[in-house]
C-alpha cells in the first residue's frame, strides 16, 4: 500500500509576500543627446516567489523509473498496449506465430543480467496517463494480475562493438490467446513492471514519450504466413509486426514530503511549482529590445541542464491553499510560454515577447507559473535563491523610448 504523509508548515502565505525587493534603474552610460531615441538599460528587483504543491503525475516523462532517490521511491510502472489490428494475425488460419516478445529499453550498460525486473498482466486494469496521480494508487496491489516472471537482460552493441542499448524482454507466448481475444469488447492489455526494493539498483528505461518508436515499450510478433501463388504453390513468408505502448506511467511512493514556504523550487517528482509575481513599468510606447528574467541557484544544489518552463497566468485565483490534487492555476500557454535551462547555477529566461505585449496593453501581467519540463529527472529539484543580496532574482530590460 502506498503511504503519504504531508506536513504543512505554512498556510496563507499567498497573502503575505515573503520575498520582495524594490526596483532600481541604471541607464546605459554615454551621451545619447545626439540620438532621436534613448536606449535605457534597467534592472528590476520587484519580484516575489510563492511555492505550491500538486499531486504529481509522471505520465509524460521521458523515462520510466525504478528504485529510490532523494526520498522518493518508484514502486512500479504501468504500460498499456495499443489496440492494434496486428492482434488479428493470430486468428488468421494462414498465420503461424513463432514468438511474441514484450520489450523495454535502457541506455544503462551496467545492468546486471541477474536483475529481476518482474512483469505482470491484466486484461481489465485501467489508468489515465495524463490525469492519474499517486493518490489514485493508494492501496493498489498486483493481486489478481498474472505474473510473467523476470525479464531477460541483454546489452546490445553495434558492428564496432560499441554499446547501443540494453534490452529487457519477456516471452508472451503463454498470453497469446488472451491478447488476441476478440470476444471481450472491454479488453485492455495492461502490464505492470516491478523491481525488488531490496535491490539498490536505480533503473531508468525509455518511456513512449522519449523516442519515435525505436526504443518505446513494445510487443513484437514474429510469424509465418502461407499464401498460394498463381501456379497453386504454397509460399511461406516470414514476417513481423510491432505494437507500441499507448500509455505508460511511473507510480511513485511518497514518504514524508515537507511543505515549506521558504522552499522556492520546482520538481516533477515532488509536484512542486512556483508562482512568480513581478512588477514592472515602462514608459508608454517603449520598444523592448531585450528582457531577461534571471534566477540563481545555490551553487551547492545546482542542477545544471535542468529545463524550466515559464507560463503567464490567464486568471487569478483567490486562495490560501498550498496543496492541490490538480493544478488550479490556469495559464496562457502557447505562444506565451517561455523556456530555458539552468547553466552554471543560473537560468536566464527571455521575456521580451510577453513584456512587450503587457506594455502595449495586449495582455495583463497577473503573475507567472514556473514549472519543470517533463524531460527532467523527477527525482531532482531545482531550487532558486530569493535572498536580499547579489543572488536575488532580477529582470534586466533594455528598451528604447523616443
Amino acid at each position: 500500500m502506498l503511504k503519504k504523509l504531508l506536513t504543512t508548515k505554512v498556510a496563507g502565505f499567498f497573502y503575505i509576500p515573503f520575498i520582495l525587493w524594490q526596483c532600481a534603474e541604471n541607464p546605459v552610460g554615454g551621451d545619447l543627446a545626439h540620438l532621436t531615441q534613448n536606449v535605457v538599460d534597467t534592472t528590476l528587483y520587484d519580484i516575489s516567489g510563492y511555492p505550491y504543491w500538486i499531486s504529481p503525475n509522471l505520465g509524460s516523462t521521458d523515462r520510466l523509473y525504478f528504485g529510490s532517490k532523494n526520498g522518493l521511491t518508484a514502486q512500479f510502472n504501468l504500460i498499456e498496449m495499443s489496440n492494434s489490428s496486428s492482434w488479428n494475425n493470430y486468428l488468421d488460419s494462414s498465420v503461424t506465430v513463432d514468438s511474441l516478445l514484450f520489450r523495454v529499453y535502457s541506455n544503462d550498460s551496467t545492468l546486471s543480467e541477474n536483475l529481476a525486473v518482474q512483469l505482470y498482466y491484466s486484461p481489465d486494469s485501467h489508468f489515465n496517463e495524463i490525469n492519474s496521480t499517486y493518490d489514485d494508487f493508494d492501496g493498489f496491489t498486483l493481486d489478481g494480475w498474472q505474473p510473467l516472471g523476470a525479464g531477460t537482460i541483454t546489452a546490445e552493441t553495434d558492428s564496432s562493438g560499441l554499446f547501443t542499448q540494453t534490452v529487457i524482454s519477456w516471452d508472451l507466448m503463454s498470453l497469446i490467446e488472451a491478447l488476441a481475444d476478440t470476444v471481450d469488447s472491454n479488453l485492455v492489455r495492461s502490464f505492470a513492471m516491478t523491481l525488488g526494493f531490496d535491490d539498490s539498483t536505480f533503473l531508468e528505461i525509455y518511456s513512449r514519450e522519449a523516442t519515435t518508436g525505436s526504443k518505446d515499450p513494445k510487443i513484437e510478433i514474429f510469424y509465418r504466413q502461407s499464401t498460394q501463388n498463381s501456379s497453386d504453390s504454397t509460399i511461406i513468408d516470414t514476417l513481423s509486426a510491432t505494437i507500441y505502448a499507448a500509455k505508460d506511467l511511473t507510480v511513485i511512493q511518497y514518504g514524508e514530503v515537507s511543505i515549506d514556504s521558504l522552499d522556492t523550487g520546482v520538481s516533477l517528482g515532488f509536484g512542486q511549482r512556483l508562482l512568480l509575481s513581478l512588477d514592472f513599468s515602462l514608459p508608454k510606447g517603449a520598444l523592448i529590445k531585450n528582457a531577461d528574467l534571471i534566477l540563481t541557484q545555490d551553487s551547492s544544489l545546482t542542477t545544471s541542464g535542468y529545463k524550466l518552463i515559464l507560463d503567464p497566468l490567464d486568471e487569478t485565483l483567490d486562495t490560501t491553499a498550498v496543496q492541490f490534487v490538480t493544478d488550479p492555476f490556469i495559464t496562457m500557454g502557447y505562444p506565451w510560454t517561455m523556456a530555458a535551462a539552468v547553466e552554471n547555477s543560473v537560468v536566464t529566461i527571455g521575456m521580451k515577447y510577453f513584456l512587450q505585449n503587457v506594455n502595449m496593453g495586449n495582455t495583463e501581467n497577473i503573475g507567472l507559473k514556473l514549472l519543470p519540463a517533463n524531460s527532467n529527472d523527477p527525482f531532482e529539484k531545482a531550487s532558486f535563491l530569493f535572498n536580499p543580496d547579489s543572488s536575488k532574482p532580477r529582470l534586466e530590460i533594455v528598451y528604447v523610448v523616443s
